[in-house]
């Protein structure tokens, strides 16, 4: 199958239009210099994930060069603070699971961060994860001119003294809480309170802002080549799915080509002993197969033009005012990808009713108020997207994720299939979901290369 071509397209705005656009990938030299000694005392010993790393970037940062760079970034005023995390609370606060933050603080009461790639942490090669640096670049810059609510950004200087393996940027520092201070996890489908319906509303709104950022003819991830916006290659969180350079494929041609493409590359990672255990791979196989399927038979994802989705929207990154609810900024765009209209405006995961629901109509009381906020706006249209956005759901944790319950792939076929909870000759158990897909796709060559391996895993007899 044909998933991907290289091709020039146009990027293009509601309210104007750009020059055609190309994609390649900049060839970047890195030398690695020998960092200063730190000017604060360790006192961390102990991180979450990956501590040296964090500490090796914390304690070797050189705070004059950062001083001089970001005074020269907003001359004429002065950085009076660096603010270095220092306890493990501090930086269990300010580092995600890609990422590592520090905050500046100048002299007017302003506040930068400094936003600084994990690379330890990554499933990513260097060369991947400076693409994923650069496109969040592009993205960011992006959305800031078409007054989408994101945190305006610098990229590091070309002069920079600061050292070239120091992949960062800075950007606004962004205030609030994250949405779950204000908005209760759905775990049981509480009732809204006033500062989470306000947030609600607050979101749909941005939505409209991000609906202005279209792509006519491509699916992937936005790029900035010299001022000259691309849409590249298409940048899978957290992981690249192809092992050889430049790690990334794209631009595709819909947002089903993108979605066969990530699930033929697990595929193949799988029957190449890559991804699994024996006694994991036959379900997984089945559930890669169930997905591609469902992929294949669905219309809307060949639908253009192409919208931009942020693709992390947990609560860390919605930023909101903790009394009132208001929405403050989005941060992390480093995994924005362009998809289809459908998918771009299903409402965050999180949104639904939670817990042990696996519903395939339920959105929850969250998402019924979002479609009410859809509708107040004049966007009945964008409410339907969210009544039948809960696929994305459950394709994003089946593919991206690791989820293999049975009444998680249950669901995620009655949302595809438009089917009501209620339906009857499910599978009840993962032995019946096995035995039921081995027949159905027996004949496949992937299957046949899994069963002649006679897995660990025990199924049924045929």
């Amino acid at each position: 199958m044909n998933t991907l071509y290289p091709v020039k397209v146009p990027v293009i705005y509601a309210e104007e239009a750009t020059a055609t656009i190309t994609s390649r990938t900049p060839s970047i030299t890195y030398a690695i210099q020998t960092p200063r000694k730190p000017p604060y005392t360790r006192v961390v010993t102990q991180i979450h994930s990956s501590p040296r790393q964090i500490l090796a970037i914390l304690n070797n940062l050189d705070l004059k060069a950062i001083k001089e760079e970001v005074e020269s970034l907003r001359s004429p005023h002065t950085c009076t603070l660096i603010d270095v995390p220092r306890t493990q609370a501090e930086i269990r606060k300010l580092t995600g699971s890609f990422n590592t933050h520090v905050v500046i603080h100048f002299e007017d009461g302003v506040k930068w961060v400094m936003r600084i790639k994990r690379k330890e942490s990554r499933c990513m090669p260097e060369e991947a994860i400076i693409q994923c640096h650069k496109s969040e670049l592009a993205t960011l810059k992006t959305l800031r001119k078409y007054r989408v609510k994101v945190p305006a950004s610098n990229e590091k200087p070309v002069d920079s003294s600061i050292r070239d393996d120091l992949l960062y940027f800075y950007q606004e520092f962004v205030d609030g809480v994250p949405s779950w201070k204000i908005f209760v996890i759905s775990i049981w489908d509480e009732d809204l309170t006033p500062a989470g319906i306000r947030f609600i509303n607050d979101y749909a709104a941005w939505t409209l802002r991000m609906e202005k950022v279209i792509s006519p003819t491509a699916v992937g991830c936005l790029h900035d080549d010299g001022g000259i916006l691309t849409v590249g290659p298409h940048i899978e969180k957290a992981k690249n799915l192809i092992c050889d350079s430049p790690f990334t494929s794209g631009p595709f041609l819909s947002a089903k080509h993108r979605w066969l493409y990530s699930i033929e590359c697990r595929m193949r990672l799988l029957l190449e002993k890559r991804e699994y255990s024996p006694s994991q791979e036959l379900l997984r196989f089945l559930k890669l197969l169930e997905m591609q399927e469902l992929v294949l038979g669905c219309a809307e994802m060949d639908e253009g033009p192409w919208y931009l989705k942020h693709n992390d929207l947990h609560h860390g990154n919605l930023r909101v005012d903790e009394e009132t609810g208001q929405l403050r900024g989005v941060i992390d765009w480093e995994w924005a990808s362009f998809t289809c209209k459908a998918e771009a405006f299903a409402a965050p995961p999180w949104f639904g009713p939670g817990g042990d629901s696996a519903s395939s109509t339920d959105i929850g009381k969250a998402g019924e108020q979002l479609v009410r906020a859809y509708e107040d706006l004049g966007r009945p249209d964008l409410g339907k997207l969210v009544r039948g956005g809960l696929k994305y759901h459950w394709l994003e944790g089946s593919v991206l994720g690791d989820n293999t319950s049975i009444q998680y792939l249950n669901a995620a076929r009655r949302s595809f299939l438009g089917q009501p909870d209620t339906i009857q000759g499910e599978p009840d158990s993962e032995e019946a979901w096995i035995a039921m897909r081995i027949t159905k796709h027996i004949n496949h060559p992937g299957l046949q290369i899994l069963l002649g391996r006679k897995p660990t895993y025990l199924f049924p007899e045929l």
